[in-house]
């Protein structure tokens, strides 16, 4: 957001006034890239791709020459070949983040005041927008909601008191939760080291649980993230085919858009294995993912195995790594033709029950992370669900590791009297508000909310694929800068996490 407000009021600086509601200490990084992470909590995107710049879309770029402006490879001082396979640790992005964020606030060609304060109450008075925080109210012509992700039940990675022979269990076994059973093994004084074959041995320090027992509501493990070059085809086929679905996605029209979808997505898997029925495989998990018609995984462990070999070049890819490669190449397609009323309410079930499938076969562990869950399970000490389990009645102590879903939460400060108002509208099935393409609030009557607008996950569903560090996906922010800068009214972005 403050990136964008300074390139586009750069060329034509005027009475701007920015005051930004941050209560974590960290601006720019927040709870989700705390510096005093440990370094063994990973990102789940290589460093390459880590860049606040805004090096592509219709607003103007960002100047390369300014140090705000630099890639976190650049920061770092990576060798380009190794940023493109190395996951970094969180706390080091948020160490980079908030470096950025400290330049774009010395630069910054206009008022910028920084209020270390959660926001309480919003209200609209005398053509304004009145905010009230315990540092005071004040009021203003222009609001940004950016209240990103709600607080994880299991926020503490190593867990709480345990003893030595309890045994844990873990609702959930997506990311969060294998950054929990890390924090309960590796960041109690256990240690992973190789044994000699390119393989990982867990060490243990006596202070980890007996048994760390994860179970998922489907079973199904996430998967270690595809990379393109384990496909057997040419490169140049396989880029050529990418591309040419992009395309096809967005050409979608407005009837049988999901069909389509999986018709272009059944057909790079094709083209991605080069293997007889490929396609047709495809298609049929395709349509049963969309009908809710997945079985669990009868051997999650062996799944995980799979992926990693896979990624290691020690096995052929199969479906779920040609399905997960094909999802995330076309995605920047998917968010462009499904958001923004790109669905439809009879679809929108459909569409998140498959992106909740892809989620796992996609977006999943690096590759390091997925080699320590099977020495842990080697160890004795992971015992992965692959459905309801009869000892997990049998548990010691539960813990909850899924983080609050996306969208509108009627409980979180200050939405839900936005909403009561009818400043905030939920399209029907929708977890997130209405916004327009300039990111502006759409009211319960249809009309745009004067001076409101969103942006992240409070909008998800209706803009898809909030949850990334890809600025090139979500051109909405950049609009609303434009719109800002153009009228130089005085701004509020709201950052409070509830």
């Amino acid at each position: 957001m403050l990136e964008r407000l300074i390139a586009h009021a750069a060329p034509n600086p005027g009475p701007l006034e920015v005051t930004i509601f941050e209560p974590h200490p960290d601006l720019g990084a927040g709870p989700a890239y705390a510096h005093d992470q440990p370094e063994f909590l990973l990102m789940n995107f290589p460093a390459s791709r880590v860049d606040v710049s805004w090096r592509g879309g219709p607003g103007p770029p960002s100047d390369l020459k300014r140090s705000h402006s630099i890639s976190f490879a650049e920061w770092h001082g990576l060798d380009p070949d190794l940023a493109d396979r190395w996951y970094p640790p969180r706390a080091l992005v948020g160490r980079y983040l908030c470096d950025v964020a400290r330049e774009l606030l010395r630069s910054a060609p206009f008022s910028v005041e920084l209020r270390s304060a959660r926001v309480g109450r919003i209200e609209r008075a005398g053509g304004c927008w009145s905010l009230d925080s315990p540092s005071g109210a004040r009021d203003f012509d222009e609001v940004l909601l950016a209240v990103g992700h709600g607080q994880a039940a299991a926020s503490d990675p190593s867990g709480p008191a345990l003893g030595a022979t309890d045994r844990v269990g873990i609702r959930g076994f997506g990311l969060t939760a294998i950054d929990l059973i890390l924090g309960l093994t590796e960041g109690r004084g256990g240690r992973f080291e190789e044994d000699g074959r390119g393989r990982l041995v867990y060490e243990p320090s006596g202070h980890e649980p007996a048994r760390i027992l994860p179970r998922s509501r489907s079973g199904r493990p996430m998967l270690v993230k595809p990379e393109p070059g384990r496909s057997p085809a040419p490169r140049e086929s396989v880029v050529e085919a990418f591309e040419l679905g992009g395309r096809r996605i967005r050409a979608l029209g407005p009837d049988a858009a999901i069909e389509g979808l999986a018709a272009t997505l059944a057909s790079l898997c094709g083209e991605l294995l080069l293997l007889e029925r490929a396609d047709a495989e495809a298609g049929e998990w395709l349509s049963a993912a969309c009908e809710l018609r997945l079985g669990p995984c009868d051997d999650p462990v062996g799944a995980i195995k799979r992926s990693l070999r896979i990624d290691r070049g020690e096995r052929s890819p199969d479906l779920p790594w040609a399905l997960g490669l094909a999802w995330r190449e076309v995605y920047p397609a998917i968010v462009e033709r499904f958001s923004h009323g790109g669905l439809r309410a009879s679809e929108r079930a459909t569409f998140l029950s498959l992106a909740s499938e892809f989620e796992r076969l996609a977006f999943g562990p690096p590759p390091v992370n997925a080699a320590k869950l099977l020495a842990l399970v080697d160890a004795g000490i992971l015992s992965p669900s692959s459905g309801p389990q009869a000892d997990f009645d049998r548990i010691d102590v539960e813990i909850n590791a899924v983080i609050a879903p996306p969208g509108l939460h009627e409980a979180q400060a200050p939405l839900g009297g936005l909403r009561s108002a009818g400043f905030l509208r939920l399209p029907p099935g929708a977890r997130g508000i209405e916004v327009n393409r300039e990111t502006r609030c759409v009211g319960a009557d249809g009309s745009i909310t004067p001076g409101l607008a969103a942006c992240g996950r409070l909008t998800e569903d209706w803009l898809i694929g909030n949850d990334t560090l890809n600025r090139s996906l979500h051109p909405e922010v950049d609009r609303w800068a434009a719109a800002v800068c153009g009228a130089n009214s005085p701004l509020s972005s709201v950052g409070a996490p509830a």
